[in-house]
């Protein structure tokens, strides 16, 4: 997988439509009452030349707004989750699980709580199943790993 269109207006629009249409995270998701920013760093190996930033607001499990980020979406967001492409990739393509990259350092939880996030695992596991198939390019009914 290729990171050049990572987090951008298109990849969002597609992550968006991949929430809408899973049942399943909008059952996990439904007390999921946050916004968060995902955080793609700079990364001239992989072809990023600056930092790109998504924008998700959970607010009724609807994925309402995934979008790049705006200005003042980063003091509104609950959650920020920030690493290299490197690790965003590994993620996205399956290798690497959400949670082993928190816990390793691979990917960073720069605002919010590990514990906050417990209650919304499956949620979570969900929103990175919907963004593994936009980024491998999968449609919407393939089946959680």
């Amino acid at each position: 997988m290729s990171a050049d269109a990572l987090f951008s207006s298109d990849w969002a629009a597609a992550l968006e439509r991949e929430l809408a249409g899973d049942d399943d995270f909008r059952r996990h998701a439904g007390s999921w009452r946050a916004s968060l920013l995902l955080v793609l760093e700079a990364d001239d190996f992989h072809g990023i030349r600056e930092e790109r930033v998504l924008f998700l607001d959970l607010a009724h499990a609807s994925g309402h707004a995934v979008r790049p980020a705006l200005p003042g979406d980063d003091r509104a967001a609950r959650v920020r989750v920030a690493g290299p492409a490197a690790a965003w990739l590994d993620v996205l393509g399956g290798g690497l699980d959400p949670s082993t990259a928190l816990m390793s350092g691979r990917l960073r939880l720069e605002r919010g709580s590990l514990f906050s996030l417990l209650p919304h695992l499956e949620a979570a596991r969900r929103l990175f199943a919907a963004a593994r198939r936009v980024g491998i390019g999968q449609s919407a009914a393939t089946e959680l790993p």
